[in-house]
């Protein structure tokens, strides 16, 4: 079994729900696993949180950075509310939301 250096998000009328919902498992799980941390490979994750009170601006670059191998995925934009983060993702050009919850963590 070989293991591909990037996630591919190429969607077409073959992908089903379910792979839509593993694809935005996959990046939610690359945004909240601190970069450097990841055995074997050291470059995934995001540095989300790595770091305490996070502007919005910083936490977009990150979340860019953290999903920069996952191919045909775009942040769009991030908000960030008392409890959690909501990161607005472009897959293939279709708009999807996923929350990252973090309570006392950042």
């Amino acid at each position: 079994m070989t293991q591909s250096n990037s996630q591919s998000a190429i969607i077409s009328n073959s992908n089903t729900a379910d792979e839509i919902e593993k694809l935005l498992s996959d990046c939610l799980c690359a945004l909240y696993c601190p970069r450097k941390r990841f055995y074997p490979k050291k470059d995934y994750g995001s540095q989300i949180r790595c770091y305490r009170d996070l502007s919005e601006k910083y936490i977009l670059a990150y979340a860019r950075q953290g999903l920069s191998d996952f191919d045909g995925v775009y942040v769009k934009s991030v908000k960030k509310e008392q409890s959690y983060i909501a990161f607005n993702l472009l897959i293939n050009d279709e708009e999807r939301t996923v929350t990252m919850s973090y309570g006392t963590d950042l």
